[in-house]
């Protein structure tokens, strides 16, 4: 959703008539208070479970910040599930190159993956957003 940690209900999204992205709950709404994040996993275990069509996980992360124990957990959900990992890393434009790749690094070790599962991008210039889609359709064809 717009409003980061807003969504409560999955939000499916058909786009080019090809794929189906669907909007989980934010870390915002799970961790409010412990009845949400008991309703968080309600939601996502079944939803992993049971989605044999599952290809991908897009997860978006700030690539200024150090990944949650939140982000954390759900790679290692995504892991579990043998699903392809894409981190998208925003603010591409607050970050210099060399800044940029650093922090890279520093989320592909937190996170346990490899540097070739990330995309920085900038949605106001449109930076990453080709590279992105790439990468979208190189794992879920």
């Amino acid at each position: 959703g717009k409003t980061p940690g807003k969504t409560k209900v999955l939000n499916f999204f058909l786009i080019d008539k090809k794929y189906i992205f669907t909007d989980a709950p934010g870390y915002g709404y799970a961790v409010s208070n412990s009845r949400s994040s008991l309703a968080f996993a309600k939601i996502m275990e079944p939803y992993f479970a049971m989605r044999n069509n599952l290809k991908a996980m897009l997860l978006v992360l700030d690539a200024r910040r150090k990944p949650s124990n939140e982000d954390i957990q759900m790679v290692n959900y995504a892991k579990d599930n043998h699903l392809a990992i894409i981190v998208a890393c925003t603010k591409k434009d607050k970050l210099s190159f060399s800044q940029l790749k650093k922090q890279q690094m520093m989320i592909a070790n937190e996170l346990a993956l490899s540097a070739t599962s990330f995309i920085a991008v900038d949605s106001l210039k449109k930076n990453g957003i080709d590279e992105l889609w790439y990468k979208i359709n190189s794992v879920v064809k």
